[in-house]
């Protein structure tokens, strides 16, 4: 991916050192629309990076998916939702390398963003959640929204959420 991304001019590398907290989305969100971003010099993480902007636009998501158009990106969704792939079982990979089991701290072992100010603290991605089915109550029986998971160092509830439901 990284060098598609590169022989197509869309990469931009640093291995100048950024925080996570703040400045990665700042430079991320001042450069929109622009180069996908890597950053390889994360303070209080090092050997880890961070790649942001993958998907600032349309064009760019569909050059990634091998689609010239890039309106028929939906058409692709469908057939990958109503044809999904059979799970491939490995023996191992890049995510067994370290595997933590006890007194797990997610915020000091990955570098997890925090993006703005406001924001409660660090967030783990903002992953999309599809739900559907015959018994699910939304119209029309399908929820298509964004679910951003914070790791805390202690329990605690946080019920900020975006998307419909």
């Amino acid at each position: 991916m990284l060098e598609f991304l590169e022989a197509e001019g869309d990469l931009l590398v640093t291995d100048k050192p950024v925080d996570p907290v703040l400045e990665v989305s700042g430079i991320t969100k001042a450069l929109d629309n622009g180069p996908t971003l890597l950053f390889r010099n994360i303070l209080g993480y090092p050997g880890h990076r961070i790649l942001g902007n993958l998907f600032p636009t349309r064009g760019r998501m569909a050059k990634i998916f091998g689609v010239a158009d890039p309106k028929k990106l939906k058409f692709l969704g469908l057939n990958a939702l109503k044809n999904p792939l059979p799970p491939r079982l490995v023996d191992g990979g890049p995510c067994q390398e370290v595997v933590v089991t006890e007194n797990i701290d997610v915020l000091q072992t990955i570098p997890v963003i925090q993006h703005t100010e406001s924001d409660p603290g660090r967030i783990l991605g903002s992953g999309l959640v599809l739900i559907s089915g015959e018994g699910y109550v939304v119209t029309p029986r399908l929820f298509l929204g964004r679910r951003p998971v914070m790791p805390v160092a202690r329990p605690r509830i946080w019920g900020k959420y975006s998307g419909g439901g």
